[in-house]
């Protein structure tokens, strides 16, 4: 059973905060979540797996705002 989709904060009382982080062997994503274990948790069942065996690179994974995140993302590649 999947988690709840990441790519909307919780509506519940404000309970999920923005987490981006990395994939091992590269590249990059976000996610809502309630917590830096949620998170990894809520990505690798949501993106993880499948053909490019994705999984999150859980030294990378931080707390930010969406605004931040955004706003640098040119600066990522």
């Amino acid at each position: 059973m999947k988690t709840r989709s990441p790519h909307y904060p919780d509506p519940d009382n404000n309970r999920t905060k923005f987490y981006a982080f990395n994939w091992i062997g590269g590249g990059y994503n976000q996610v809502y979540a309630r917590s830096k274990k949620d998170a990894i948790k809520v990505a690798n069942d949501h993106f993880g797996g499948g053909t490019a065996n994705l999984r999150v690179d859980e030294s990378s994974v931080y707390k930010t705002d969406s605004k931040t995140y955004y706003d640098n993302l040119p600066y990522f590649d």
